[in-house]
């Protein structure tokens, strides 16, 4: 699953090539996600937070995050 965000990630930097403020954060997730245990380490609110960023659909997240931890 940890992949699959890495690669959403990846589109989303090409994609705010032209955004800075967006740009930067997902630079910040890419080095989160750099770390096998990054979710096991944040709170929920962090990783709930950061999944939105990768414009994970909000019916979706809760999902996701628990199949991460």
């Amino acid at each position: 699953m940890q992949d699959k965000l890495k690669e959403i990630n990846n589109k989303l930097i090409k994609v705010y090539q032209n955004n800075k403020e967006k740009l930067a954060r997902q630079l910040l997730i890419q080095n989160i996600l750099k770390d096998q245990y990054a979710f096991l380490k944040m709170d929920i609110n962090e990783a709930f937070n950061l999944l939105r960023d990768l414009e994970i659909p909000l019916d979706q997240i809760k999902e996701i995050y628990l199949k991460l931890i």
